[in-house]
């Protein structure tokens, strides 16, 4: 391999399109993963109230899971937006990135199988501060170094995406410790601090 091969391969290697194709496909299986826990009953319910009534908690659990995956979702396609090149830190803070949303499914079956238990609430928290967590970590490194941006990101819009992102990752971190109003809480404090952080990046 000639020297200009081996800079053509390196500057491949360091395309963000792959990352951001891996992205998506997890985050559309993590989505279509969602609704298949919402499943008819195999024994004939005695009325379609009888079954709004058993399975309402897994529909509930199923919107605020689904808008959580599109949140992070979105989020990571606005990040990735001015990104122009990576290095192998920033793929493996997304592969971790990947693997914490991926058990947004698992933790969503939880709460429909067991919302009155506390501990399946409070898991539900552990895996969005870590999932706001590493979003933080992954943003601030891509925003450290002008040579992964298309475009120079002022301080001023760095330091208020950085304010926001905290702001969720300690706001999920303290619902965990408070299961009863973790369910009501968590999904608001999703939507408000995600709004602040997408007005922020326009």
């Amino acid at each position: 391999m000639d020297e200009y091969d081996l800079e053509k391969e390196i500057t491949h290697h360091r395309n963000p399109v792959r990352i951001i194709n891996l992205t998506d496909a997890v985050f559309a299986i993590i989505m279509t993963l969602l609704v298949l826990e919402i499943k008819i009953p195999e024994e004939s319910p005695h009325s379609l109230e009888s079954v709004i009534s058993t399975y309402g908690i897994k529909v509930i659990s199923f919107i605020m899971s689904f808008s959580v995956a599109a949140v992070y979702w979105m989020s990571h396609k606005l990040i990735f937006a001015n990104v122009k090149k990576i290095n192998t830190t920033i793929l493996w803070l997304n592969i971790i990135y990947l693997m914490i949303a991926s058990l947004i499914p698992f933790v969503a079956g939880l709460i429909g199988s067991f919302p009155l238990e506390p501990n399946s609430l409070i898991f539900y928290a552990i895996i969005l501060t870590l999932l706001a967590t590493i979003r933080l970590i992954m943003y601030i490194y891509v925003t450290s170094k002008k040579e992964f941006l298309y475009d120079s990101i002022t301080a001023k819009t760095r330091s208020k995406i950085i304010k926001t992102m905290s702001l969720a990752a300690l706001s999920f971190f303290i619902l965990s410790n408070n299961s009863f109003v973790f369910s009501v809480s968590a999904i608001t404090c999703l939507f408000v601090s995600s709004n602040f952080f997408f007005a922020s990046l326009y």
